[in-house]
Order: structure tokens, then C-alpha cells, then sequence
């Protein structure tokens, strides 16, 4: 990236930004006045992220989602939002328990702790690339074609009769909006550090409301900071962080909604951020719902204004992907068979059902816990795990009994959410007998793990001291947080440092909001933040860019680094699905798995050398990728049709994998018969 592509694009973030903060700090002094500093950021950051969701889906279903009319609407809906501003309301007293002064720099440890394991592996993805294998088979490359096409309602199938095309992708298109900056990919390394802020904020502020920020703060860090976690969500495209985050801060508003009804409705736009964000949030949205029409009276209004009042801004931020589904394929979850015999949704064919067992499934079975479930869980939250578990299912039942309405509520959506675990399709992915994946689809148990454990302030008592139960969290903390594979190899100084940097810096700005004229010292502390982001963000950004999939210990780093040399190609692959590097290191590339649309939906591999010929001639793919999707699988049919025809020259040859430029039509009458 040159200086001149750099400094281009940060007047585009910075109009955008100004344009969506500034209204929805004015709505949030309009609606919520009185509000306290952390409270105040979640509101503020709902608002915001609602309205750019909220402009960008409906650009988007036009085909409008490019740089400009994006800039565009965004400014024109700020400023709307700005003059249309309700009036200010009387200030609202939300209750919390005393604070003692102990609390506030042992939340920002417990916190600075996990910021500082997430910037190492961040810090280790500017030296070579993101690697999970999610984000490069299907997260960035769905972003990446959003930004391409300016489309969000299109179906991009990254493998034949695979799921991930009808996700639904908020978090994806936050990572889509960094790309129309610069064409390039270098936010999407740090988009999962701010949704971990405002996950830590969510929980300090539910644990405040239950007598114990700090507590709060630290079990919710045990889990975000477990091996799982940190190694697939730091510097990735993964969305479990996203929908997580604001999981969590719908919950807390529901919380405060009982006295400061302005809180319901944006409650629902958080919970709706969630919905939109994964499929895993749809049973502890369902959860939700039922606890607040169920729970009506509790935030004072009749139960079909609070069900409105829930719904509705759900369905506003949460709703477009699950229409755009129906509006496709004929159905809002594709991967579920709804409804009853004679009366079913369509139900598209994918080829990994064979495979979607469920842990339920296994449940029984001691071999595969021997085998597989035990081992699973020890590298996934270290070897305390099962304190972990048994300290989330503790809260999610001390919830249940002694706390309020509210608080019991959330305790059963975490029950709820976690059962519902158990029979979740993939959650025991893999043949039968042998659940692969089990250990990595263990993310799906993070919303129940990450609420339940927000609420174990509940627990504390008499008989078990706050100081106590926070030493013993920070001990938990310690012990998860420090296992071998939680903290990448190399760049483990670095990043440590710029954790502490960031915990004193967070200590510091606390002892500031504590003294009068706050928000003038928190402007220009922010300032002076922005400032030293934008003016090292340039190195760092040349330094990734010129790194980035080059070197890495992989059998396709002559096939990325080939890649990052070539531009706006369209490039057909076969074989394989780890597709994202091909994009280049300007994500000019078009990339797109060649395959064949059936009836029913159905996308599968072509079967015939003719058929496959003609896809390739009259889809203008200048170069083709053949390779197997893993070393075990024999070579696709598709690379003798390639290789054998007229018109295609080998360019590459790495390992397995083959790369063919095509200068001319093949020709379908030459295939072998």
C-alpha cells in the first residue's frame, strides 16, 4: 500500500466514523442522560453499529454497497439522526451495587490480561497472516465479495453444497466496510479487539449491577482467554466474538430496562446485532424473547407495547439475512428441516450433513468421551476445565434462585442456550465414531458460557466474600490463560508489553473520569489515541502487506504468494476451499469455486469433462486452482480435463497443487470419451 492509498482512505473512515458516533452520542444524552461511562459506550456503540448495519443491508440488497454511496447515505442518516433527535429526558438513576475502590483496577487486570494474549497473536498475524482456517474458507472470502460486488444478497458457495453461504453476516460486513477504505484487509486483524472491549464492558457493567463488576469481568476473561478462544478469535474473521458481545449487552439493558424503559428498545437492537451476527444466537435470542414477554410487566409497560418494543428493533438490525434466505432458497435457516410432514420449509441439499452429529448424539458413549470429548475440552479450556464448566453451570443456577426477575430470566436463557448445545447439528462434527471437530465447534457453547459467567456475582454472599471469589477467578484466569497453546510462539514480549501499556493507560483514564470536566480530558485522550493509531498504522500496515501469506509454515505458500502478485484475475478454483489468500494482497482477485447449480438449490462439482470445459470457457476465468481438499483425497477429476486441454498453460506446480492459465476456450469435443 502506497502513502498516497493510505492517506486516501482515512478521510472515508474518519467521515464515516464522525457521522455515525456523533448522532448516536446525541441520542444516547437524549435517551439515557445520567448514565455512567461504561453504560454510556455500550448504548452509544448499539446505536452506531445499528445505524451503519441498518444503511449498509439496505444499499446492499440495491447492489449499492460501494465506497461512495455508502459515505453518502451515511452522512445524509447522521445527519437525520442529529436533527431528529427525541427531546432530553429527566435523568434516570439505574441501581447498582456500591463499588469498592478495589474493583475498578482489578476488572482492568483481569481485562488487560486478555487484551495482551489477543495482541500477541495479533501481533504474530501482521508478521504472516490470518490463519484459521474459518476465516480464510468462508468469513473474509464472504466480505471480500460484499466489497466486490456491492451486493449482500447473493449466495457465495465457497464448496460444493456447503452451509456457510446462507450465514448470516453482520460481522462480516464489518469486516467489508475496513476493505472499501483501502481495498485492502489490515482492520480486519483488530476488528475482534474492539468487540472483546465491549464484551469486557458488558460484563463489568452486568456484574456492577450484581454487586461485582470485577468478578464478573474476570470469569467471562477465563473463558475468553482459554487456548479455543484466544487462538481462533485474536486476528481473525471468526464472528463468535461479535455475536457474543452484543449477546451480552442486550442482556445487560434488559436488566436496567426495569428502571429506565428507554433501555427495552435498544435491548432489542443489541439482541437483533447478535441474531445477525451467527445462527448460535438464535436459541438464546429465542430465550430472550420469551423472558420478556413472559417478564412484561416487569419493565412497566402492557406486554404487547413490550413485546413491540423488544421486537422490533430486533427485527430492524437482525432480520436482513434470515429474509434474504427466504427470499433465495425459501427458508430463514436452510441448515434446519422446519416445519411438520406435509407443511415444510424448502430445504437445500448439503453434502456435510453425513457428518452434523451432535454431541447428544454421543452423549452415552464412553469410547468417543475417552477418545475424543475429554481430551476435546482439556485443550480447549486448559486443564481446569472442568472448574470452568462447573463454576458457569454454579452461576447459571445461583441465578436462577436468588436473583430478581430479570436476573433469574437470564440465568434460564443460560441453561437453556447450553442444553440446546447438546443437540446443535456439528457440534460432534466429523464420520462416524470420529468427531473431529468436536474440540474446535466448542465455540458454539460461548454464548452460554460467556452469560452464565457474567452472572456469577450472584453466588457471592456471606459465606463467600467478593475479594475472595475475585482472587479465586484471578487464579482460574491465570491458569487457563497461561497454557502452552493459549499464547502463540513468537512475538510474546511484544505483546504482553502492549497489553500492560493498555492496562495502565485504562487505570489512568479511570482515576481521570473521576475528577470534574471528564469529558474534555477523555476527548483529547482519544484524540491523542486516534493520532498514534493513524500515524503507526502505515508501517504496520506495509509490513503486513508485504508478509502476508508468504510466510507461513504451509504447503500453499507458493500458491498465496503467487497470488499476492496478481491482479484483478478471476481465478476458478476446484478442490479445495481455503480460497481467501487467492484474493491478492488487494483483494482485486474474483475468486470463485467452479461448480455446477442443480434443482433444489443444489451446488455440486461438475461431473462430466464437457460440462466442466464449458463452465471454465464461459466463466472468463483467466487461471485456474486444482488441489484436493485434504492430502488424503485423490486428485479431482477436474485436473486431468485441465490439464489435458488446448488453450490452458501450467503456471505452477506446488506440492498437490496445480495452477493453470486459460488462453482460450477448451474445447468440450476434445474430452476423452
Amino acid at each position: 500500500m502506497t502513502v498516497a492509498r493510505y492517506v486516501e482512505g482515512l478521510p472515508w473512515l474518519a467521515v464515516v466514523g464522525v457521522a455515525l458516533v456523533a448522532p448516536a452520542v446525541r441520542w444516547r444524552r437524549r435517551l439515557c442522560p445520567g448514565w455512567t461511562w461504561v453504560p454510556s459506550r455500550l448504548v452509544e456503540a448499539v446505536l452506531a453499529w445499528s445505524a451503519i448495519v441498518v444503511v449498509c443491508e439496505a444499499l446492499g440488497a440495491l447492489g449499492w454497497f460501494t465506497p461512495w454511496p455508502v459515505l453518502v447515505v451515511v452522512v445524509a442518516a447522521g445527519a437525520g439522526a442529529w436533527l431528529l433527535a427525541p427531546q432530553r429526558r429527566p435523568e434516570t438513576a439505574i441501581g447498582h451495587e456500591p463499588t469498592a475502590r478495589w474493583e475498578p483496577p482489578v476488572a482492568v487486570a483481569f481485562g488487560g490480561f486478555v487484551f495482551a494474549q489477543w495482541c500477541a497473536r495479533t501481533v504474530a498475524a501482521f508478521g504472516a497472516g490470518m490463519t484459521d482456517v474459518d476465516t480464510l474458507s468462508y468469513h473474509l472470502p464472504h466480505a471480500a465479495r460484499f466489497m466486490q460486488e456491492g451486493w449482500l444478497t447473493r449466495l457465495h458457495f465457497i464448496a460444493p453444497d456447503e452451509a456457510s453461504a446462507y450465514n448470516p453476516s453482520n460481522g462480516e460486513l464489518a469486516h467489508s466496510l475496513g476493505m472499501l477504505a483501502w481495498h485492502r484487509d489490515p482492520l480486519s486483524l483488530v476488528l475482534n479487539l474492539g468487540w472483546l472491549v465491549l464484551l469486557l464492558g458488558a460484563a463489568w457493567c452486568i456484574g456492577r449491577r450484581l454487586g461485582s463488576g470485577a468478578i464478573a469481568v474476570g470469569a467471562v476473561s477465563v473463558v475468553l482467554a482459554s487456548p479455543l478462544i484466544a487462538s481462533t478469535q485474536a486476528a481473525s474473521g471468526m464472528t463468535d466474538t461479535a455475536s457474543v458481545c452484543f449477546l451480552l449487552v442486550a442482556a445487560y439493558l434488559l436488566i436496567v430496562a426495569t428502571d429506565a424503559p428507554a433501555a427495552l428498545p435498544l435491548a432489542g437492537l443489541a439482541g437483533g446485532l447478535a441474531l445477525g451476527s451467527k445462527f448460535t444466537i438464535v436459541v438464546p435470542f429465542v430465550a430472550l424473547s420469551v423472558l420478556v414477554v413472559v417478564g412484561a410487566r416487569r419493565f412497566g409497560r402492557p406486554a404487547v407495547t413490550t413485546t413491540a418494543a423488544w421486537l422490533a428493533p430486533a427485527f430492524l438490525t437482525g432480520s436482513f439475512w434470515y429474509l434474504r434466505n427466504i427470499a433465495r432458497v425459501g427458508t430463514p435457516i436452510p441448515t434446519l428441516r422446519i416445519g411438520v410432514d406435509g407443511v415444510r420449509l424448502p430445504k437445500p441439499p448439503i453434502a456435510l450433513e453425513r457428518y452434523a452429529f451432535t454431541v447428544a448424539h454421543y452423549l452415552f458413549d464412553g469410547t468417543i468421551w475417552s477418545k475424543w470429548f475429554l481430551p476435546g475440552l482439556r485443550h480447549a479450556f486448559g486443564v481446569l476445565w472442568p472448574v470452568v464448566l462447573v463454576v458457569a453451570l454454579a452461576a447459571a443456577v445461583g441465578a436462577l434462585v436468588r436473583g430478581g426477575a430479570v436476573i433469574r430470566g437470564l440465568g434460564a436463557v443460560a441453561l437453556a442456550s447450553g442444553l440446546a448445545y447438546l443437540f446443535t447439528q456439528t457440534t460432534a462434527f466429523g464420520p462416524p465414531g470420529q468427531p473431529v471437530l468436536f474440540t474446535a465447534n466448542l465455540r458454539y457453547l460461548l454464548p452460554t458460557l460467556t452469560l452464565a459467567l457474567a452472572l456469577l456475582p450472584t453466588v457471592a454472599g456471606r459465606r463467600l466474600p467478593r475479594g475472595v471469589m475475585a482472587g479465586a477467578v484471578g487464579a482460574l484466569l491465570l491458569v487457563t490463560g497461561l497454557a502452552p497453546n493459549a499464547w502463540p510462539s513468537d512475538d510474546r514480549l511484544p505483546a504482553v508489553g502492549l497489553g500492560v501499556l493498555g492496562a495502565v493507560l485504562a487505570l489512568a483514564l479511570l482515576w481521570t473520569l473521576r475528577r470534574p470536566a471528564h469529558g474534555r480530558r477523555a476527548a483529547w485522550g482519544a484524540g491523542i489515541v486516534v493520532a498514534v493509531v493513524v500515524v503507526l498504522g502505515f508501517p504496520a500496515t506495509r509490513h503486513y502487506e508485504e508478509r502476508r501469506y508468504t510466510v507461513a509454515a504451509s504447503s500453499q505458500v507458493a500458491l498465496d504468494a503467487w497470488a499476492n502478485g496478481v491482479h484483478h484475475a478471476k481465478i476458478g478454483i476446484v478442490g479445495f476451499f481455503v480460497q481467501y489468500p487467492l484474493y491478492g494482497s488487494d483483494l482485486s482477485n474474483r475468486v470463485q469455486y467452479i461448480g455446477d447449480f442443480r434443482q433444489n438449490h443444489a451446488f455440486t462439482d461438475f461431473r462430466t469433462c464437457a460440462s466442466w470445459r464449458r463452465a471454465v470457457s464461459d466463466g472468463g476465468y483467466r487461471f485456474v486452482v486444482i488441489s484436493p481438499s485434504f492430502p488424503s483425497e485423490p486428485d479431482p477429476a477436474a485436473l486431468a480435463w485441465t490439464r489435458d486441454a488446448r488453450g490452458t498453460t501450467r503456471v505452477l506446480v506446488n506440492d498437490r497443487t496445480y495452477v493453470f492459465r486459460v488462453d482460450g476456450r477448451l474445447d468440450a469435443a476434445t474430452c476423452p470419451r
